[in-house]
């Protein structure tokens, strides 16, 4: 694969490898006294990436929820340009309006590329003899192509509110290893993250 794809795909090639799901959730934390209650609608923004992107994601997330019988508003959906940080109120105003009881949030904090260099030994046929009579053959083998991958993994920080004026509920850290089948990562993206909430009680009966 190649290393040095943008920020945006990076935020939008979620992983599913051709051998199976390969999302993960590698941290967890929920608020030691929050009384999980069930939602009626969840909204999920996206934070990283293009338009296009984000709202990408959100949609993933928010056909996820609905499987569970969870209405979803992907919040990029709603707005041309997010409504910068002063505009708050609005934003609230506008998910009351609507009948949001809860949102979930999704920021990439990370991305970790490791390398894999194979440099295979092509076939010695001098080496029949023993230990020493393949010394040299050993000490000075010939090589052939080297190839060299890069693996590129996720770090994706989901946070869940619960609109109570608390501070989040939960948070859920997600590791992927992104792959070129972008429908099956945000679909397995989306049913990791899911799955996780859902099995913590957090949103509703299980």
């Amino acid at each position: 694969m190649k290393s040095h794809m943008t920020w945006a795909a990076a935020v939008a090639l979620l992983a599913l490898s051709a051998c199976g799901p390969t999302s993960r959730i590698t941290a967890a934390w929920q608020r030691p006294d929050y009384q999980a209650r069930g939602h009626k609608k969840i909204a999920v923004v996206a934070w990283n990436g293009q338009k296009d992107t984000r709202r990408s994601i959100e949609n993933f997330v928010v056909s996820e929820l609905a499987k569970l019988g969870i209405s979803g508003v992907g919040v990029n959906d709603l707005y041309e340009e997010m409504p910068a940080p002063d505009q708050a109120d609005v934003v609230r105003q506008k998910l009351q309006s609507m009948g949001v009881d809860g949102a979930i949030t999704l920021k990439m904090m990370a991305r970790k590329l490791t390398e894999h260099t194979e440099a295979p030994i092509s076939a010695n046929p001098q080496a029949a003899g023993d230990f020493y009579a393949s010394y040299e053959v050993y000490f000075n083998p010939v090589h052939g192509d080297t190839t060299v991958a890069v693996d590129t993994e996720l770090v994706i920080e989901c946070t869940m509110f619960a609109l109570d004026g608390k501070g989040p509920v939960a948070i859920r850290e997600v590791s992927v290893k992104r792959s070129d089948k972008l429908t099956e990562e945000l679909s397995d993206f989306s049913s990791v993250l899911v799955s996780s909430l859902h099995e913590a009680g957090l949103l509703g009966r299980k």
